[in-house]
């Protein structure tokens, strides 16, 4: 055996041990980075979902003159027509104690979405879909054309906007923006 060929020294093996468990604390850092951050895309997906699943429902409403418990509802020409406060009567918002998921006095129109709070999210049952999210409607009304250059200027309360903010325990907030015209006046739920 050539005297030159040995192995490694003691001081030698350590500073490699040394070198090596510096390399494997930083490689585990960073995949426990990555693993907390995995469950953003989670959070964000099911606030996009809520927000959605809400904007449908309010869009899915009618949008009456009148609101849909009054006798008028089906012969009024105009918000003034409605035997009780129109629907287009500021500010908007429930009418008569109405509420969400009430089965007594639902909400019965769009406007009547106006300043909603879900802390927690539920259903229209009242039941928890969605534990640690929030979310908050706003309807406002839209005078003339306001971006939507394909429909013919509306008088003023024939357009609503309704403005969806949905905020995940992460502390993001998704917000999606809808449109509501008055295409069927005196058609109730």
């Amino acid at each position: 055996m050539a005297p030159d060929c040995r192995g490694m020294t003691f001081i030698e093996l350590v500073f490699v041990i040394v070198i090596l468990s510096v390399a494997v604390v930083g490689l585990i850092g960073v995949i426990d980075l990555n693993v907390q951050q995995s469950a953003n895309p989670l959070i964000q997906a099911q606030d996009f979902s809520i927000a959605e699943s809400l904007l449908d429902e309010v869009e899915q409403q009618p949008f009456t003159y009148c609101d849909p418990t009054d006798p008028r509802v089906t012969t009024a020409t105009s918000a003034a027509s409605c035997s009780t406060p129109s629907e287009d009567a500021l500010p908007l918002g429930p009418k008569h104690g109405e509420s969400r998921g009430s089965a007594a006095l639902p909400l019965d129109n769009v406007s009547e979405y106006n300043g909603l709070t879900l802390d927690p999210v539920t259903d229209l049952n009242g039941s928890v879909i969605a534990q640690g999210y929030k979310a908050s409607i706003t309807v406002t009304q839209v005078g003339g054309k306001e971006s939507l250059d394909a429909i013919d200027p509306l008088p003023l309360a024939a357009l609503l906007k309704i403005l969806v903010s949905v905020t995940g325990p992460d502390g993001q907030t998704v917000s999606l923006t809808g449109y509501r015209a008055r295409y069927a006046p005196t058609t109730p739920p």
